[in-house]
Parts: structure tokens; C-alpha cells; sequence
């Protein structure tokens, strides 16, 4: 509605309780975190919007209802957001960024970069051997630095795969 944007130009804004100017860029810290939420949000989304696709169950079988495969949809959309990472999906918390794979935390990345690949496994065509790299650890065992490294290659291996994978399927 073309009528209000002369209204929203002189509104103000806020970010997190903080009233941000609307005639300047707002402070480096502020400006890195809504960027930093930003693409936070976007890879929520394109996870998702990719294991839709290529998710392989009864969803698109025709003798289930509609409503049903609507329903076994969400379930496992809900199941991807509270496994793979902290808040909702339209919620990031700034203070739960120690519980994402953005964690220094050797046990909290452990945990969502399995989660990742676990929900990736049912996806058509993924190459068993992508996912057969994740390194074996039980939470309260030593975290090595081998074990370190072990998870930082199945990281990127499971990047580098997403990556090429969302390119074929969206095409950019």
C-alpha cells in the first residue's frame, strides 16, 4: 500500500528494545546482529523448502489425504526446527546462539550438525558416504582433538554438499 509508505518513512524503529535512527545506519553491533538473524532465518527457511523437495515419505502419495500430508508436513517441519536448532522458526534468540552450530561448545555443534544429517539421510540422493563421516561420540566422553577435526570435516562435507545440492535444486 503505496498510500502509507510516507507514514512508515517517518517511523521509527527498534531493535531488541533499542530505538534505532531512521536517518543513519544503525551501530556496527546492532547492524551485525540483524544481519547476522537475517541469514539465520533465510538457511531455516531454504533447509526446510529442501527437505520438502526431497524428503522422501508418503507425502506426496496420493492415497493419503490432503490434509493429512499437510499435517505429517508440519509435524516434521516442527521436528526440524526443535532438532536442528534453538527457538522457533521465525524466532531467533540472540542469547541461544551458544546452542547453534555458530557454538564453540564441541557438544552443542556435535549435536545439531547430527541432527542436520540425520534429517539430510532421507533426502533423495544423498550419497551414504556424506553421512558415514560423522565422527562416533557419546556426550561426557574426551573431545579430542582428533575428534575435533573429525567434526569440522563433516561440517564442511555436509556444507559443501547442502551447498551444491540447494544450487541443482533452486538454481542459485
Amino acid at each position: 500500500d503505496f498510500d502509507n509508505l510516507a507514514a512508515l518513512v517517518n517511523t521509527s524503529a527498534t531493535w531488541r528494545g533499542t530505538t534505532l535512527p531512521t536517518d543513519t545506519i544503525p551501530p556496527a553491533a546492532i547492524a551485525r546482529e540483524i544481519c547476522w538473524e537475517l541469514c539465520e532465518l533465510n538457511f531455516r527457511s531454504d533447509f526446510v523448502s529442501l527437505d520438502c523437495i526431497l524428503h522422501e515419505d508418503f507425502s506426496t502419495d496420493k492415497k493419503y489425504s490432503i490434509w493429512f500430508r499437510r499435517r505429517a508436513r508440519q509435524a516434521r517441519e516442527s521436528e526440524i526446527h526443535a532438532s536442528c536448532w534453538p527457538g522457533t522458526s521465525l524466532l531467533v534468540d540472540q542469547e541461544g546462539i551458544t546452542e547453534s552450530l555458530a557454538s564453540s561448545a564441541f557438544a552443542t555443534r556435535y549435536k545439531r550438525l547430527i541432527a542436520i544429517a540425520s534429517f539430510m539421510r532421507t533426502w533423495r540422493g544423498v550419497p551414504d558416504s556424506l553421512l558415514s563421516v560423522a565422527p562416533e561420540w557419546q556426550e561426557g566422553n574426551p573431545v579430542t582433538t582428533e575428534l575435533t577435526e573429525q567434526l569440522e570435516t563433516f561440517e564442511r562435507e555436509i556444507a559443501r554438499y547442502y551447498t551444491k545440492l540447494f544450487f541443482d535444486v533452486f538454481g542459485r
